[in-house]
């Protein structure tokens, strides 16, 4: 099994998330029921996940979905319209994920429900690390 659970990285489950992300493509980010998911750019195991968010976004399609990346506007842009997916890349640097996030390592999700609290958190790799991570929050 891939998947490990942090108790020291990310927001406390629990906690609210915060809605401290300014995007001048977003109006609003809804923290409600969403799946946020942190990625560096520079983390090959990163990369090897952006395949599986395709599917994930099939699969929880009743979840909002968000990636914070360390790449550039342009670099993010490539990566959404590669995979053509409907949901935003922010640009975010690892200071600031850490910041507001609490979030130290990658590839790392955080899982709020429909009340904008942290119901479980940690290392993806794969859609099958995602499906352990929701099961165990819910």
């Amino acid at each position: 099994m891939n998947f490990i659970s942090t108790k020291n990285t990310g927001l406390q489950v629990g906690s609210e998330i915060p809605n401290l992300i300014q995007s001048p493509e977003l109006k609003e980010i809804h923290i409600y029921q969403s799946l946020i998911f942190f990625i560096s750019v520079d983390c090959a195991r990163c990369i090897e996940l952006l395949p599986f968010i395709s599917l994930i976004s099939q699969n929880y399609n009743d979840y909002h979905l968000y990636i914070f990346s360390t790449g550039d506007e342009e670099i993010n842009k490539e990566i959404r319209d590669y995979f053509e997916w409907k949901f935003p890349v922010i640009t975010l640097s690892s200071k600031e994920m850490d910041d507001v996030y609490k979030v130290k390592i990658h590839p790392f999700v955080i899982i709020s429900n429909n009340t904008g609290k942290v119901v479980n958190k940690g290392v993806v790799y794969n859609s099958n690390d995602m499906m352990m991570l929701i099961n165990e929050g819910r």
